[in-house]
Order: C-alpha cells, then sequence, then structure tokens
C-alpha cells in the first residue's frame, strides 16, 4: 500500500544523501525534496518582488509627471491672479503653499481611495491562497513589516506630490519673473 511520509530535515542535512540513504533501505520508494521542486517558484518570486519594486518606481515617476503637468496648468489658468497677488505683495512662496495645499490634498484624495482599494484587493486575494502561499513560503508570505510599508505607500504618494507640486511651481514662478 502506498504511504506518504513527510519529513522535516535539520538545515544542515543533505537532501541527496538522505534520498540515497531511502532508496537503498526501501527498494522502491521515492524521496522528493520539496526544495529542489519549488524552487524555481521561489526564484519566480524574487523576480516577482523586484517587478514590483519597479513598479512602485514607475508610479512614483508618473504621479510627479502628473503633479508638474497639472500644477503648471493650475499657474497658466491663474496667470492674472498670480501677477495681481504679486502686485500687493505675495511671495512666491506665498503663492507656491496655495497650490502646494490644493496639490496635497487632491493626492490625499486619491491615495486614500487607491489605498483602500488595494486593501480590499489584498483582503480578497489573501483569503484565497493565503495557506497555501504559507505553505510554500514556509512562512507568512506577508510579515507585519511588510504591512507597515503597504500603508505607508499613500503617505509616501501624498509627501511625493506635495514636494514635487512645490518644487515645479517655485521653479515655474523664477521663470516667469
Amino acid at each position: 500500500m502506498p504511504a506518504l511520509v513527510h519529513l522535516e530535515l535539520a538545515p544542515t542535512a543533505d537532501p541527496a544523501q538522505v534520498g540515497a540513504l531511502l532508496g537503498r533501505t526501501i527498494p522502491g520508494a521515492r524521496f522528493i525534496a520539496e526544495q529542489a521542486t519549488v524552487q524555481p517558484l521561489l526564484a519566480s518570486l524574487r523576480a516577482l518582488r523586484w517587478l514590483s519594486v519597479a513598479l512602485v518606481l514607475l508610479m512614483a515617476a508618473a504621479t510627479s509627471a502628473a503633479v508638474v503637468l497639472a500644477a503648471r496648468g493650475a499657474l497658466d489658468t491663474h496667470r492674472s491672479t498670480i501677477e495681481t497677488m504679486h502686485g500687493i505683495g505675495a511671495t512666491d512662496q506665498q503663492v507656491a503653499l496655495l497650490f502646494q495645499r490644493k496639490i496635497a490634498l487632491d493626492a490625499l484624495a486619491g491615495a486614500v481611495a487607491g489605498g483602500l482599494a488595494a486593501a480590499l484587493a489584498l483582503i480578497v486575494i489573501g483569503a484565497g491562497g493565503l495557506a497555501m502561499a504559507s505553505d510554500l513560503a514556509g512562512g507568512p508570505p506577508l510579515r507585519v513589516s511588510d504591512f507597515v510599508v503597504l500603508a505607508l505607500m499613500p503617505v509616501a504618494a501624498v509627501l511625493l506630490a506635495t514636494l514635487v507640486a512645490r518644487f515645479a511651481v517655485l521653479s515655474a514662478l523664477h521663470k516667469v519673473i
């Protein structure tokens, strides 16, 4: 009668030696080291991790470009108001603060919506494959530190948009003068 036996080897044990010993002891027995069969999958998961980092960097670049375009568009739209403000003594810093605040509020609304959508996606995806992913990875697929990083992503997006808006507005105002 076929039987399946699960062995957990010590970290220093050599799976090839264990398999050879098992084959000599029990003729017809097969020894499959999970590490060898799962290794290609783990390599793919590591590649996906780097792909996700690249995607985050691309999103940051796209966010920055969108903020620059929005800030320059808003400056062009409100050019006469800005000239009036400068005429009564407003500084570039004060004008930039107004645009910066508006873009920060817009970015905050987008970050909250995106963060909630991402959390929902993690819950839906995690509910189905969390147990299997935990077994394959040898531990939980997401640690507490991962959740902290994910929670800080919307905050980082708002800070990035705010800083880019400030620099874009100040740069555009200095070119005008």
